[in-house]
């Protein structure tokens, strides 16, 4: 809590001077102003109350804006002389609002990439494209782009939130329990939050450009897909930076343990091919890998360089199409159908399209390694799903394509495992069939697996074996849920430790919602419970949960909302007994 005006100024100040900076730099809104502003401010709780009651509520104050004429500082504070009892304060926030179109002066378009791109590029109509057309020269195509420094900006500063602290490099990391400031902690620090995070950085790449033209539909021989997947990219990005890593066996990881213990827990989320050599992959924990190649190297992870290396490899792929639909910050899809539909005449001189094809993937390949200056794999299919399975074919640092008439003699060779959608629990339930190749489902008809898989998934696989991929490609999927989780290093004695743990993950919910612009009604809440007495070996390590019973709950609020009290307030009244 702030108790004094003038600590509570000095916040107002911050705020405002980030406000200030997000507005300059967000590439999806600086083309617009805002017209008000609203101040949130929350004070205490009364001090009788007990832990899991509602806290105190937030009031809003708002009134009209000028950014050109008045400072958001000396709005946000003229806000709050309007707040009768700004004091104490438990929760102050300003926004801006209602924005509209800035009046154009000189070059109002941005475009989120720009340089020229010496590749082949599919032709497009530069009225649908925002005016960033293509003029075809020899074998090469010029792309004109415009852009302006706060787009730079915007490059430069996302991902910077996301660095690993040093202080836990190579320490004993902390629990919740021990550290007041772990769950800030974590979200900086955790390799799943940065790569689930990617969606709405993809999200601000998409609103920085100009509609895409609609995307082509030619038959199925006609259509081409590229996969496009990065080789061990974290590790990658370690060894491009220190070349003597580059004949090692190198891991990247959280923590390297105590002292290069052989016992650490650490989990290793990325391995470079020598390392595979010795048996050691993802998922690893670091003892284990250290017991399999003693000399294995260790590498913390460096979040504003994957970011970095992300942004450039997108940048390659959008100068190839506009359709490109992202999995990962180092995986996508591209559909470039369009740089082969035959109208009169295809586009390669000998009419060959699928040569046509492989020279933009190699090009493409190139580009990625000179950009970034790591090595991309990329397959080649008539559909998401025999991309996905040629690049596999591909790895490491190649390029495969998989003819549509090649699709069934291609999959019968393989697994039935590598198939989407055939997980842990799935792939089991096969096994004990005496099904371990993708040849084999085709033995039976579609109605056998719906009895035994169900009937979404059992006629899905008895597609996916023939090659057919129904899904709809989705350059912008559409958001069904916002949540936040944390199920590492959560550790309680008190009850109120429990109660202040879940505002905070109240809030983090909220503000991702706040920031999509989005509000729910239905609360989801998943708890993990260690099983009693459990004996140590089904502990994950000292901060890993182990082995546990979870349990799902949900609850409906009256109204839709993304309010941090509300949201806390709902799941702890949640009974669960």
């Amino acid at each position: 809590p702030i108790y004094d005006m003038a600590g509570l100024q000095r916040w107002l100040r911050v705020l405002s001077s980030e406000l200030k900076e997000r507005r300059e730099t967000d590439t999806a809104t600086n083309h617009r102003v805002p017209t008000r502003i609203t101040l949130y401010h929350r004070g205490a709780r009364p001090p009788n109350s007990r832990p899991w009651d509602m806290a105190a509520k937030t009031i809003s104050r708002s009134g009209s804006f000028a950014v050109e004429k008045q400072p958001i500082y000396d709005a946000a504070c003229a806000l709050l002389a309007r707040v009768e009892r700004p004091l104490p304060c438990t929760r102050i926030a300003v926004g801006l609002e209602q924005m509209v179109e800035a009046p154009k002066k000189g070059q109002a378009s941005i475009a989120f990439f720009m340089n020229k791109q010496q590749v082949p590029q599919q032709k497009r109509d530069p009225q649908e494209t925002g005016g960033a057309g293509g003029k075809k020269k020899g074998n090469e195509i010029e792309k004109a782009g415009r852009t302006n420094d706060a787009n730079a900006a915007a490059v430069a500063s996302w991902g910077s939130e996301t660095t690993m602290g040093p202080g836990s490099w190579g320490k004993r990391p902390r629990t919740s329990h021990e550290d007041p400031n772990f769950m800030e902690g974590f979200f900086q620090a955790s390799r799943l939050h940065f790569i689930g995070s990617w969606k709405e950085r993809f999200e601000e790449i998409l609103a920085s450009m100009p509609p895409p033209p609609p995307l082509p539909n030619p038959p199925v021989h006609k259509r081409r897909i590229l996969h496009v997947d990065m080789d061990c990219f974290f590790a990658a990005i370690a060894m491009r930076d220190n070349p003597t890593l580059r004949e090692k066996a190198v891991v990247v990881c959280w923590s390297r343990g105590e002292k290069g213990s052989n016992a650490s827990s650490s989990e290793i989320s990325s391995a470079n091919y020598k390392a595979r050599g010795f048996g050691i992959k993802a998922g690893m924990r670091l003892g284990k890998a250290r017991q399999l190649c003693p000399g294995v190297v260790t590498a913390p992870y460096e979040f504003r360089k994957y970011t970095d290396a992300a942004l450039k490899l997108y940048k390659c792929v959008f100068a190839i199409t506009p359709h490109v639909q992202g999995v990962s910050c180092d995986e996508c899809f591209l559909d470039i159908s369009a740089c082969i539909i035959d109208t009169g005449r295809s586009l390669d001189a000998k009419g060959d399209d699928d040569a046509h094809v492989d020279a933009l993937a190699e090009t493409l390949r190139e580009n990625i390694r000179k950009e970034t200056g790591c090595v991309a794999s990329i397959g080649c299919g008539h559909n998401r799903l025999m991309a996905r399975l040629a690049t596999k074919k591909a790895k490491p640092n190649g390029y495969y394509r998989v003819h549509p008439k090649d699709a069934q003699g291609y999959l019968s060779s393989l697994p039935v495992a590598e198939l989407p959608g055939v997980g842990y629990r799935t792939r089991t339930k096969l096994e004990k069939l005496g099904v371990t190749e993708i040849a084999q489902i085709l033995q039976k008809r579609p109605s056998h697996w719906q009895d035994i898989l169900g009937r979404k998934l059992g006629q899905t696989l008895y597609d996916y074996a023939r090659g057919i991929d129904k899904r709809k490609w989705e350059r912008r999927p559409t958001r069904k849920s916002v949540g936040a989780q944390l199920s590492w290093g959560v550790r309680f004695q008190t009850h109120e430790e429990v109660a202040v743990f879940l505002r905070k993950l109240s809030s983090e919910v909220a503000n991702r919602m706040q920031r999509y612009g989005v509000k729910g009604r239905s609360i989801s809440f998943k708890l993990w419970r260690a099983v009693k007495n459990a004996p140590d070996s089904w502990r994950k390590g000292h901060v890993g949960h182990g082995v546990c019973d979870i349990i799902n709950r949900t609850a409906t609020t009256k109204q839709p909302t993304r309010e941090a009290a509300t949201i806390a307030e709902t799941v702890l009244q949640v009974r669960w007994r």
